[in-house]
């Protein structure tokens, strides 16, 4: 590489941290105003725990929380910065089981990109003492990712990183558990559209949502896997994705929602005719 490509990859990357830093600065800020849309009542109610991806905020996933407020769930976000430690996550989604079945309420994990692999890495860092139901993630990496390793070696992707970031860079744990409370059903969404930033950045291939490769999705210990036409962002921004999520979370198989007539049917009215794009 030249010394002019290295200069441009440089500016991309520090093009792309600067837009990140703002575009979370905004997200966090209207995030506060979203978690209080949905604070949820002590009444026993399934609840689902939403983690989004980063540089991102809750707000960003306020399509998943009306959809599983309408179909009656208890909506409970986590925040998280780019600089939290990763264990600091695992507590507060400990802490959100423990309150949730305190009530009497069921507790389902949906996590956005490393809101996924945080998900699931909580689940396994407690040795299945985590009592939860279901885990479904959004193209979450859990083998690694191609896209955050090569983040790291850039000093303008480590800091768009941050601590959290670096949970992304190795594969997780290839073994679940057998022991613990529950065995939670554990499946991954993926999305096909291989339109988003690290496309852009020349660091991974068309096989991908255009941050994530699918590959990347492919976690031996999951339950089930289903590919969906979408890009990274818009496995939390599009209707039809999180009918799907809450179909999931509800008790019906991956493979049985997935399929063009049943998007369709999930669809609701006045939606259909923004479900095939992003």
């Amino acid at each position: 590489m030249s010394a002019m490509d290295r200069l441009r990859l440089e500016a991309k990357y520090r093009t792309w941290s600067l837009a990140m830093g703002a575009a979370g600065a905004f997200v966090r800020t209207q995030s506060k105003i979203r978690r209080a849309l949905y604070p949820g009542k002590d009444d026993g109610l399934d609840t689902v725990v939403l983690l989004h991806g980063l540089w991102m905020g809750s707000s960003c996933m306020r399509v998943l929380a009306r959809c599983y407020a309408a179909a009656g769930y208890r909506v409970v976000f986590i925040d998280y910065q780019c600089s939290a430690e990763p264990a600091t996550v695992y507590l507060a989604i400990e802490r959100t089981a423990v309150r949730a079945a305190s009530l009497g309420s069921r507790v389902h994990l949906v996590g956005h990109s490393c809101g996924g692999v945080l998900a699931v890495s909580a689940w396994l860092e407690s040795q299945g003492a985590l009592d939860v139901e279901s885990i479904l993630c959004l193209g979450a990496p859990l083998n690694g990712s191609q896209a955050a390793r090569e983040l790291l070696g850039h000093p303008a992707g480590q800091r768009t990183l941050g601590r959290t970031g670096g949970i992304l860079c190795a594969p997780i744990a290839r073994e679940r558990p057998r022991h613990g409370l529950r065995q939670p059903r554990i499946a991954m969404l993926a999305g096909t559209r291989a339109n988003g930033a690290a496309r852009w950045l020349g660091v991974i291939g068309k096989d991908s949502d255009g941050m994530v490769e699918i590959a990347e999705t492919r976690w031996p210990g999951l339950d089930q896997h289903v590919a969906v036409d979408c890009t990274h962002r818009g496995l939390v921004h599009r209707r039809h994705v999180a009918a799907i999520a809450v179909a999931f979370t509800g008790g019906s198989p991956l493979a049985d929602l997935a399929g063009p007539r049943l998007n369709r049917a999930l669809v609701p009215a006045g939606d259909a005719g923004r479900t095939s794009h992003g």
